[in-house]
């Protein structure tokens, strides 16, 4: 009877993305959608998650906060202009005929210059550019905005995954 009904209670807590454990000892541990606490009968550690940081916290009033955005726009080997992480903003001017790839989520790129090919994998990100020549988006959510081509009408544009578009703007 009682694993029936802790499992009802963790499906239910689930549904509110937060699950308490308790044990007989008073302990407690909560999941949720922001992090994660442990409490004790001497206090509580909570590790918060959110943004672009994870922030840890204690009763004794120590906090420490770590920032995660991803690793600063580099140039790869192959020397296209390279975005990681997350959530990400960034303006960069790219150099005559030069790629640009960025990987990750939540990322908002502004371009100026003639970029070649922009790739876009991932999700969430949002890329505008003066001039392109050739936009790939792949993964969900991307836009890549484009004000002209290199040549011709248009960009070549090639959209794969799912909500990606890729928006004439002025």
């Amino acid at each position: 009877m009682f694993r029936l009904v802790l499992l009802t209670s963790c499906l239910a807590s689930i549904a509110f993305a937060q699950v308490t454990v308790t044990g007989k000892n008073g302990k407690t541990v909560k999941v949720g959608a922001g992090g994660v606490e442990v409490q004790n009968a001497t206090g509580k550690v909570k590790v918060n998650t959110g943004g672009t940081s994870v922030k840890v916290e204690s009763d004794d009033e120590k906090t420490v906060e770590v920032d995660d955005d991803g690793v600063a726009p580099t140039a790869a080997k192959d020397g296209t202009w390279l975005v990681e992480g997350q959530g990400r903003t960034e303006t960069h001017a790219c150099a005559a005929n030069e790629d640009v790839r960025i990987e990750g989520q939540g990322h908002t790129i502004t371009l100026t210059g003639p970029c070649r090919t922009i790739t876009v994998n991932g999700q969430g990100s949002v890329v505008t550019t003066d001039v392109a020549a050739k936009i790939e988006a792949n993964g969900m959510n991307n836009q890549v905005k484009w004000k002209k081509a290199a040549t011709g009408k248009k960009p070549v544009i090639s959209l794969s995954g799912m909500n990606n578009g890729a928006p004439q703007v002025k």
